[in-house]
């Protein structure tokens, strides 16, 4: 049908058809929340929200928290949402993070995303907010494997081995038993492309985050540079 044969009521019909779909869709209602660690969020209306990039420190009740964006699900069908809660600056993950709510995983979002949510952590740190009250960092010759748990770890690198392109930061005695990092390819390449050799980290102070995992002893396994903190 032609503009020209078109009645007056269908020209208005389709005029408001044309201005509903350019105005921006209203907010999504808030709803109450749960805080479940290590990483979700189930809304009071049964949706269950990943937080991707952080670890949650505790669990706990959110009174009002919104779905700004949806991306899509994760394998476990979870949704992957940009979440916020109203009156409050950045999404939920800024939120908790300035709260000392949360903890970053670098290896769960890209290098510049994990670098934002990074200065927001060390923020909450330095300010001794929430877990910060009490640092929840582990020393490098008291960790245990198990229980399965992402955590902070501290301590000086005893010895450095190598197993094919892998580097391994040791740091007690029997490497076999005590804590080690394994760093990862391009973890090495990128600690050399900033004048920093892995092979000569002996005798350094190193921090560590991560995934603590059953390998002999306990291990974390470092994909990213953004996992470590190296001091003298």
């Amino acid at each position: 049908m032609s503009p020209q044969s078109m009645t007056p009521h269908l020209a208005r019909r389709a005029f408001l058809a044309l201005l509903a779909a350019a105005l921006p869709a209203p907010p999504a209602a808030a709803v109450a929340a749960r805080l479940v660690p290590p990483d979700e969020v189930q809304l009071a209306d049964g949706r269950v929200v990943v937080l991707r990039g952080v670890v949650l420190w505790e669990a706990g009740m959110l009174e009002e928290v919104r779905v700004r964006r949806v991306f899509g699900r994760d394998r476990h069908g979870r949704l992957r949402a940009e979440l916020g809660i109203p009156g409050r600056r950045g999404d939920l993950r800024a939120v908790l993070l300035r709260e000392g709510r949360a903890l970053v995983d670098p290896t769960a979002v890209d290098e510049e995303e994990a670098g934002r949510l990074l200065v927001l952590e060390y923020r909450a740190r330095r300010r001794r907010r929430g877990l910060w009250r009490d640092p929840p960092v582990e020393r490098a010759d008291r960790v245990r494997a198990r229980p399965l748990r992402f955590a902070l770890v501290r301590g000086r690198v005893r010895r450095v081995g190598r197993a094919g392109r892998f580097v391994y930061l040791d740091f007690g005695r029997d490497f076999r038993r005590d804590f080690s990092l394994r760093l990862a390819p391009p973890v090495v390449a990128h600690f050399r492309r900033n004048g920093i050799e892995p092979d000569l980290l002996a005798g350094h102070r190193v921090e560590a985050r991560g995934w603590i995992l059953e390998q002999g002893g306990p291990m974390i396994h470092v994909t990213s540079p953004l996992q470590l903190e190296v001091s003298p």
